[in-house]
């Protein structure tokens, strides 16, 4: 089962073909699991450009299954954080090590097309 990444969505819904967006595109189509984090539902309705598309998206991303973090997912994500930057890697986003904890947790695969996400 996938976890789909803000980054994978995003290139999805503009139609931009990646590797990634054709490993949603299949488990879409035929049925396969997957899911998305309440962040990445967040990330891509505060990036609609008007109500109409804010209400298109939350119709859209309301039918997938949302992984909400917990308390044990922060903890995680700041450890995968802290031992990223031991490694002398900065991670941009907490958001991306809070989903990196998720999937996790959960035993997902990240789908992204974000470099964050290799570390």
């Amino acid at each position: 089962m996938y976890l789909v990444d803000t980054s994978v969505l995003i290139n999805h819904l503009r139609g931009i073909e990646t590797k990634n967006t054709a490993v949603f595109e299949r488990a879409e189509t035929n049925g396969l699991p997957y899911g998305i984090s309440s962040l990445t539902y967040q990330e891509i309705l505060q990036g609609a450009k008007n109500q109409k598309e804010f209400d298109l998206l939350d119709k859209y991303l309301s039918t997938q299954k949302i992984y909400h973090p917990t308390l044990e997912t922060f903890k995680l994500a700041a450890k995968i954080y802290f031992d990223a930057r031991k490694r002398g890697k900065t991670i941009r986003s907490s958001i991306d090590c809070i989903i990196m904890a998720t999937a996790e947790l959960e035993g997902l695969v990240v789908l992204s097309d974000d470099g964050d996400f290799i570390i």
